[in-house]
């Protein structure tokens, strides 16, 4: 770490590596192996049903050919629906299948349990204050996009 960071910044890189490790740590426990693009395609899934292809490759900044790889890997495991659209035959719909949402339940359940565990041991006096601020933080980091999508 460089010694030219100032407070603030040793604070953010601070807490972007504990919550990395914890999101690492949490993929790691589960069963299956899911790569961190998988887990950022099935969480942009999660708030987008029926995204198409081009949507999904813009959410998570792929291109086309290589979304619809990640898009073969993840019907392959089961976690993603893919059909015709009903607007036009000439696109898909990507939908998570029950599988998918359990994978990311499973994930996030472990997440929290460790982010629950780190503000309990902060002091009881302390912990409504950093709950609200990491309220504020979330949504000042991603002002439109769902909890879940980041």
């Amino acid at each position: 770490m460089s010694e030219n960071r100032s407070t603030e910044q040793a604070a953010l890189l601070g807490i972007a590596r504990a919550i990395m490790a914890i999101s690492l740590a949490a993929a790691g426990a589960l069963p299956l192996r899911v790569s961190v693009l998988q887990f950022r395609a099935l969480n942009v899934l999660s708030t987008r049903v029926g995204a198409n292809l081009a949507e999904l490759a813009a959410a998570v900044g792929l291109s086309a050919s290589a979304t619809s790889r990640l898009c073969d890997r993840l019907v392959d495991a089961g976690w993603v629906s893919r059909e015709l659209s009903p607007r036009t035959r000439r696109e898909i719909t990507l939908e998570l299948t029950g599988a998918g949402r359990e994978l990311l339940t499973a994930y996030d359940d472990r997440r929290l349990a460790a982010l629950t565990a780190a503000i309990e041991r902060l002091p009881p006096r302390r912990r409504a204050t950093v709950v609200a601020a990491l309220h504020d933080f979330a949504q000042a980091a991603h002002p439109t996009a769902d909890a879940r999508d980041s």
